[in-house]
């Protein structure tokens, strides 16, 4: 039986065994999460579906997970399937956002679903940025550092034409892309982006609108607390002391609203901001 790589992702160790394809997406997709380590994590594997010779039943030990057709929307469905197990255990304060690091200091950037953080903190990474994630910002209350969750980039048609250097089968791999989404490790946008855990300086609430004028408004931080407890996803556990937590990270930083119509011009509104905190 083909040994099955370990990974770690915020304390949810698996493993991925099965069809070389699989194992292939899962080393390049999780890489910053794998220990090293075998055999002990509950595996995901593959197996035909039962009611159709096509289909292909993903599994996490004796778990049902998701049945699929094809290759990369098994592959999508093992990467959504991770990052829900892993966010669904995570101690920290988990705020639904993109962030990123220059020098010393996180630039979180909090949303809602299409409000564009995956693609401003792939542009930002691409521009020079380090990358801590582009779907949940871990807020550690002890160290009031924003530590790293490297999950893979999950970009969606819109974003595609911005990245023309990650058509599939270049960057990357074919099966970890789909008509509806593609799924991007960081490091095919700069190898050495990895970002370590940093203090929060900056915190940015971006939201896409098409055809609009990039912009970039300041707020109050009492406005920040408010819109940041909004976007937190554990925030009902311990709810008062989490909010207290929320706010002695946006105590110490600066607050904006960035309205962006293009790509290029919200990174450097953002590269901006960084040059006078």
């Amino acid at each position: 039986m083909t040994p099955s790589l370990e990974f770690d992702a915020l304390g949810f160790a698996f493993g991925v065994a099965g069809p070389s394809w699989l194992r292939d997406a899962a080393s390049t997709l999780f890489e910053p999460f794998a220990t090293g380590s075998a055999g002990a994590a509950p595996g995901y594997t593959v197996s035909p579906g039962h009611d159709d010779a096509n289909e292909l039943a993903l599994r996490l030990a004796d778990e049902p997970v998701s049945t699929r057709t094809d290759r990369a929307a098994v592959v999508m469905a093992l990467a959504h399937d991770v990052n829900f197990r892993a966010l669904d255990g995570c101690p920290e304060l988990a705020v639904h956002a993109g962030g990123v690091v220059w020098g010393n200091d996180a630039v979180v950037l909090p949303g809602v679903m299409e409000a564009g953080k995956s693609t401003l903190t792939a542009g930002l990474v691409r521009s020079g940025f380090g990358y801590l994630s582009d779907e949940a910002v871990l807020l550690d209350h002890e160290s009031l550092l924003a530590k790293p969750y490297p999950k893979p980039i999950s970009l969606d048609p819109g974003a595609w034409p911005l990245f023309p250097e990650l058509r599939p089968g270049v960057e990357l791999l074919k099966d970890a892309c789909t008509d509806q989404q593609r799924q991007v490790p960081a490091t095919a946008l700069r190898p050495d982006c990895l970002a370590a855990a940093s203090s929060v300086g900056l915190i940015v609430f971006p939201r896409f609108k098409r055809g609009a004028r990039t912009t970039l408004s300041q707020i109050t931080r009492g406005e920040a607390l408010l819109e940041l407890a909004r976007n937190t996803f554990n925030l009902e556990q311990d709810g008062p002391a989490k909010l207290d937590a929320l706010a002695d990270f946006v105590r110490n930083a600066d607050c904006y609203r960035l309205e962006i119509g293009g790509l290029d011009s919200a990174v450097q509104l953002v590269r901006t901001l960084v040059g006078r905190t």
